[in-house]
Protein backbone atom coordinates (compact mmCIF):
# COMPACT_ATOMS: atom_id res chain seq x y z
CA UNK A 1 0.00 0.00 0.00
CA UNK A 2 3.09 2.04 0.34
CA UNK A 3 1.79 3.70 -3.41
CA UNK A 4 -1.38 4.96 -2.09
CA UNK A 5 0.07 6.81 0.71
CA UNK A 6 3.15 8.37 -1.75
CA UNK A 7 0.34 9.95 -3.55
CA UNK A 8 -1.56 10.29 -0.73
CA UNK A 9 1.52 12.75 0.78
CA UNK A 10 1.93 14.39 -2.48
CA UNK A 11 -1.64 15.70 -2.58
CA UNK A 12 -1.64 16.83 1.32
CA UNK A 13 -0.83 19.97 2.11
CA UNK A 14 1.94 22.22 4.50
CA UNK A 15 -0.62 21.08 7.48
CA UNK A 16 -0.71 17.60 6.52
CA UNK A 17 -4.60 18.01 5.88
CA UNK A 18 -6.32 14.91 3.94
CA UNK A 19 -6.91 15.04 0.27
CA UNK A 20 -10.77 15.08 0.85
CA UNK A 21 -10.53 18.30 2.53
CA UNK A 22 -9.24 20.12 -0.14
CA UNK A 23 -12.37 18.88 -2.42
CA UNK A 24 -15.49 21.80 -2.43
CA UNK A 25 -18.63 20.43 -1.02
CA UNK A 26 -20.17 19.83 -3.47
CA UNK A 27 -17.52 17.38 -4.79
CA UNK A 28 -17.60 15.91 -1.66
CA UNK A 29 -21.08 15.18 -1.89
CA UNK A 30 -20.83 13.77 -5.54
CA UNK A 31 -18.19 11.17 -4.09
CA UNK A 32 -20.29 10.19 -1.19
CA UNK A 33 -23.39 9.62 -3.04
CA UNK A 34 -21.18 7.66 -5.65
CA UNK A 35 -20.06 5.52 -2.36
CA UNK A 36 -23.56 5.26 -1.20
CA UNK A 37 -24.89 3.54 -5.09
CA UNK A 38 -22.24 0.43 -4.21
CA UNK A 39 -23.03 0.72 -0.37
CA UNK A 40 -26.84 -0.69 -0.61
CA UNK A 41 -26.83 -1.81 2.75
CA UNK A 42 -26.14 1.53 4.14
CA UNK A 43 -22.75 -0.21 6.37
CA UNK A 44 -20.16 2.63 5.12
CA UNK A 45 -18.29 -0.35 3.39
CA UNK A 46 -18.05 -2.05 0.60
CA UNK A 47 -16.35 -5.67 0.01
CA UNK A 48 -13.60 -5.39 -1.77
CA UNK A 49 -15.00 -8.02 -4.23
CA UNK A 50 -18.05 -5.64 -4.98
CA UNK A 51 -15.22 -2.70 -5.67
CA UNK A 52 -13.68 -4.38 -7.92
CA UNK A 53 -16.52 -5.48 -9.78
CA UNK A 54 -17.43 -1.29 -10.32
CA UNK A 55 -13.62 -0.70 -10.94
CA UNK A 56 -13.37 -3.42 -13.51
CA UNK A 57 -16.21 -1.32 -15.02
CA UNK A 58 -14.03 1.62 -15.00
CA UNK A 59 -10.80 -0.25 -16.16
CA UNK A 60 -12.72 -2.09 -19.44
CA UNK A 61 -13.07 -5.25 -17.60
CA UNK A 62 -9.48 -5.48 -16.67
CA UNK A 63 -9.57 -7.91 -13.97
CA UNK A 64 -5.58 -7.52 -12.95
CA UNK A 65 -5.84 -3.48 -12.72
CA UNK A 66 -9.04 -3.15 -10.68
CA UNK A 67 -7.90 -5.84 -8.28
CA UNK A 68 -4.70 -3.50 -7.84
CA UNK A 69 -6.53 -0.77 -7.45
CA UNK A 70 -8.68 -1.89 -5.25
CA UNK A 71 -5.74 -3.13 -2.70
CA UNK A 72 -4.83 0.39 -2.75
CA UNK A 73 -7.92 2.05 -1.80
CA UNK A 74 -8.51 -0.62 0.82
CA UNK A 75 -5.67 0.96 3.07
CA UNK A 76 -5.92 -0.83 6.02
CA UNK A 77 -6.70 -4.39 3.86
CA UNK A 78 -9.25 -5.56 5.69
CA UNK A 79 -11.00 -6.61 3.22
CA UNK A 80 -13.30 -4.03 2.86
CA UNK A 81 -13.32 -0.25 1.60
CA UNK A 82 -14.79 2.12 4.09
CA UNK A 83 -16.21 5.69 3.16
CA UNK A 84 -13.03 7.59 3.98
CA UNK A 85 -10.89 5.02 2.18
CA UNK A 86 -12.51 5.73 -1.03
CA UNK A 87 -13.33 9.37 -0.48
CA UNK A 88 -9.70 9.65 -0.14
CA UNK A 89 -9.02 7.78 -3.09
CA UNK A 90 -11.14 9.14 -5.65
CA UNK A 91 -10.52 12.85 -3.60
CA UNK A 92 -6.53 12.34 -5.09
CA UNK A 93 -7.68 11.20 -8.43
CA UNK A 94 -9.78 14.05 -8.24
CA UNK A 95 -7.10 16.48 -7.09
CA UNK A 96 -4.51 15.19 -9.41
CA UNK A 97 -7.57 15.98 -12.27
CA UNK A 98 -7.71 19.42 -11.34
CA UNK A 99 -4.24 20.45 -11.17
CA UNK A 100 -3.86 18.88 -14.92
CA UNK A 101 -6.83 21.45 -15.99
CA UNK A 102 -4.88 24.39 -14.08
CA UNK A 103 -1.55 23.17 -16.28
CA UNK A 104 -3.46 23.22 -19.74
CA UNK A 105 -5.51 26.31 -18.87
CA UNK A 106 -1.58 28.21 -17.64
CA UNK A 107 -0.03 26.72 -21.07
CA UNK A 108 -2.98 28.03 -23.16
CA UNK A 109 -2.71 31.24 -21.04
CA UNK A 110 1.37 31.47 -22.26
CA UNK A 111 0.00 30.91 -25.37
CA UNK A 112 -2.42 33.49 -26.02
CA UNK A 113 0.41 36.34 -23.72
CA UNK A 114 3.13 36.58 -26.23
CA UNK A 115 4.31 39.54 -24.49
CA UNK A 116 4.55 37.66 -21.29
CA UNK A 117 3.37 40.52 -19.22
CA UNK A 118 0.87 38.26 -17.48
CA UNK A 119 -2.31 39.93 -18.95
CA UNK A 120 -3.62 39.33 -21.88
CA UNK A 121 -4.60 42.40 -24.51
CA UNK A 122 -7.60 42.47 -26.48
CA UNK A 123 -5.11 42.63 -30.09
CA UNK A 124 -3.28 39.37 -28.03
CA UNK A 125 -6.59 37.78 -27.85
CA UNK A 126 -7.22 38.79 -31.44
CA UNK A 127 -4.24 37.27 -32.80
CA UNK A 128 -4.70 34.01 -31.22
CA UNK A 129 -8.14 33.85 -31.96
CA UNK A 130 -7.58 34.54 -35.84
CA UNK A 131 -4.38 31.55 -36.04
CA UNK A 132 -7.25 29.22 -35.18
CA UNK A 133 -9.46 30.62 -37.85
CA UNK A 134 -12.10 31.47 -35.25
CA UNK A 135 -12.34 35.22 -35.99
CA UNK A 136 -14.15 37.60 -33.84
CA UNK A 137 -15.18 41.18 -33.87
CA UNK A 138 -12.85 42.98 -31.37
CA UNK A 139 -15.79 44.64 -30.07
CA UNK A 140 -17.17 41.17 -29.23
CA UNK A 141 -13.87 40.31 -28.23
CA UNK A 142 -13.76 42.96 -25.91
CA UNK A 143 -17.72 42.21 -24.39
CA UNK A 144 -16.16 38.55 -23.01
CA UNK A 145 -12.77 40.57 -21.68
CA UNK A 146 -14.55 43.22 -20.03
CA UNK A 147 -17.00 40.59 -17.85
CA UNK A 148 -14.43 39.15 -16.78
CA UNK A 149 -12.36 41.81 -15.95
CA UNK A 150 -12.80 42.20 -12.29
CA UNK A 151 -9.33 44.67 -11.53
CA UNK A 152 -11.13 46.60 -14.64
CA UNK A 153 -7.50 47.20 -16.24
CA UNK A 154 -8.67 46.30 -19.31
CA UNK A 155 -6.74 43.03 -20.02
CA UNK A 156 -7.70 39.85 -18.74
CA UNK A 157 -4.69 37.98 -15.89
CA UNK A 158 -4.61 33.99 -15.65
CA UNK A 159 -7.60 34.01 -12.88
CA UNK A 160 -9.68 35.94 -15.07
CA UNK A 161 -8.62 34.06 -18.00
CA UNK A 162 -9.90 30.98 -16.19
CA UNK A 163 -13.23 32.20 -15.90
CA UNK A 164 -13.56 32.40 -19.96
CA UNK A 165 -12.57 29.12 -20.46
CA UNK A 166 -15.41 28.43 -17.78
CA UNK A 167 -18.27 30.68 -19.81
CA UNK A 168 -16.83 29.12 -23.65
CA UNK A 169 -16.18 24.97 -21.96
CA UNK A 170 -18.80 23.65 -20.56
CA UNK A 171 -17.60 22.27 -17.14
CA UNK A 172 -18.08 18.53 -15.95
CA UNK A 173 -20.14 20.22 -12.92
CA UNK A 174 -22.51 22.00 -14.67
CA UNK A 175 -23.86 18.92 -16.92
CA UNK A 176 -24.43 17.36 -13.76
CA UNK A 177 -27.14 19.97 -12.66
Amino acid sequence: HQSRKDLAAAVEDAQGAPPVSKLSPRDKEDLRAMFHAFDAEHRGTVSNQNMTAFLMAIFDGNRDVAMKMCAMIDADDDGHVEEEEFLDWASMIELNHQEDEDEIHAHMFKMIDTDGSGDITISELSEFMMKFGCEMEDQDLMMIMLDVDEDGNGEVDLEEFKMILEKLIPQEQSRHD
